[in-house]
């Protein structure tokens, strides 16, 4: 096709005439409908989610705040302020005062500017750590335009989103529970906590029990340790409650008493009963009714009144020997219980009598008899008298309803003059002793000379008798 050099000439003015118009004349821009930047959103135990998406053919720029639910209204004006200015169509900083003014007053700014490819995707999270369970949302984004990039098209939209808050939070929490108890097993730890200052106050405080390595051992305001737990301290930490907040577990209280043997609740000392005569058993027992637990067992052990132990005294009953004799006594009860620490009660002491021997005479004859009398003895029971030191069975004789015995015995004829012991024993053993002295029988010489007569009288009757016997024999004429 062939033009004219004026058809020519004019087609050229006329397309340079159209490029000034293009390039003088006002910008133009669109605003663009909420399906061009699709958003989703949520709200879940106050994390909150939104998603943006960019459904342009250009790379977005996105400015996203979140605000009090209750400013949704004003947002919306605010929104209106930014678009007047995005229809505009170039950045300016009236655009960018009207943006400052929407994300006036935010919680939280999740994009400022933050650029979304074409088709592309963006997800912004916030831990808010609040309660609320709704929040107004201000979402403004802009895009080049398509044809010329010169301009830009966008939108800025208010929207909301409904969900569940965090739970709240305890705040000026710096008490730490306070614990008592002797950590005697049988009783209990208490704890206890001044919830003095804690915003807002807790509704209730429970309390968990923990050995110094951190295990825990039991829960609630009180605690009784097992014998598992002897010679270890605990320590309390009470964890503050209240609806639609996060519980709060304070810090360890200071630690416990040691946890140790229970004590015992003595009731009554032991009694000791039985005949307080040497022979006699003593027997100490207890009456447990008012001990507090009922002992699971008692030791026993016999001392003299200075406090020595008796040697081999260490049971319930007690044999009276002659070494005791005159004594006090008293007896020291152990009271032995699982989970208790022994205790010892010791009893009243109570006087052993000395049994006391008298004879009518200090002296007595070989062949001649003797009374003998013996007090402080057990009433009923048999007692032997012997004459030592070469034993010799006097009698046996029972002591009457007072104890004594009283009794006349023969000393054999064969006793030896000089220093004996009259014995009383009961079942073998010697209770009382009292020397005497024997003196020869009657008619036996005690001298050299008295026994020379008598030889001499013993020969002139042998020699006559002699001399009968042989006038017999003499024959006759």
């Amino acid at each position: 096709m062939h033009y004219s050099r004026l058809a020519a000439a004019g087609i050229g003015l006329a397309v340079a005439g159209a490029l000034v118009l293009t390039i003088s004349a006002p910008a133009s821009a669109a605003l663009l409908t909420p399906s061009s930047y699709p958003h989703q959103q949520s709200l879940t135990g106050g994390v909150l989610t939104v998603q943006v998406s960019n459904a342009t053919s250009k790379t977005a720029s996105c400015w996203i705040s979140v605000h009090e639910a209750s400013t949704e209204a004003q947002l919306g004006t605010r929104a209106s302020a930014v678009n007047t200015q995005i229809n505009m169509g170039t950045p300016s900083a009236l655009l960018d005062n009207a943006r400052a003014q929407a994300a006036q007053g935010a919680l939280h700014i999740l994009a400022d500017g933050t650029p979304i490819a074409t088709s592309a995707s963006v997800t912004l999270n916030w831990e808010s750590g609040r309660p609320d369970t709704s929040y107004a949302i201000y979402q403004d984004c802009t895009t080049p335009d398509p044809v010329t990039g010169l301009t830009i098209n966008g939108l800025a939209q208010v929207y909301k989103v409904t969900g569940t808050g965090a739970a709240g939070r305890f705040e000026n929490v710096t008490a730490v529970p306070t614990v008592s108890g002797t950590g005697r097993l049988g009783t209990s730890f208490t704890a206890s906590y001044d919830a003095t200052g804690v915003t807002p106050a807790p509704t209730s405080v429970a309390f968990t029990w923990h050995t110094s390595d951190g295990t825990v051992v039991g829960t609630g305001p009180t605690f009784t340790p097992t014998n598992a737990l002897l010679g270890q301290s605990l320590y309390a930490t009470a964890v503050l409650s209240r609806a639609d907040y996060d519980d709060y577990v304070t810090l360890g209280s200071t630690y416990t008493a040691t946890v140790s043997l229970a004590d015992h609740t003595p009731g009554a000392a032991p009694v000791i009963t039985g005949r307080t005569v040497v022979g006699g058993v003593l027997t100490a027992s207890v009456d447990t009714s008012g001990w507090a637990p009922v002992p699971d067992s008692f030791d026993y052990r016999w001392h003299l009144a200075d406090g020595t132990p008796i040697a081999g005294a260490d049971q319930a009953a007690l044999a009276v020997t002659t070494s005791l004799g005159g004594a006090s006594v008293y007896v020291v009860a152990t009271a032995r219980t699982t989970d208790h620490v022994d205790y010892e009660i010791a009893s009243a002491p109570v006087s052993i009598a000395t049994p006391v021997i008298v004879a009518d005479a200090p002296t007595v004859q070989a062949g001649g008899t003797i009374t003998v009398r013996v007090s402080g003895l057990l009433p009923g029971e048999d007692y032997t008298v012997e004459l030592h030191s070469d034993p010799v069975v006097l009698g046996a004789v029972r002591a009457d309803a007072d104890g004594t015995i009283q009794a006349t015995f023969r000393i054999p004829a064969t006793a030896a003059p000089g220093q004996h012991t009259i014995v009383a024993l009961h079942q073998g053993a010697a209770v009382a002793t009292l020397a005497v002295t024997v003196t020869a029988a009657a008619g036996i010489a005690a001298t050299g000379a008295d026994l020379r007569g008598l030889w001499l009288a013993a020969m002139l009757l042998l020699a006559g008798a002699g001399a009968v016997l042989a006038s017999r024999r003499r024959p006759t004429t």
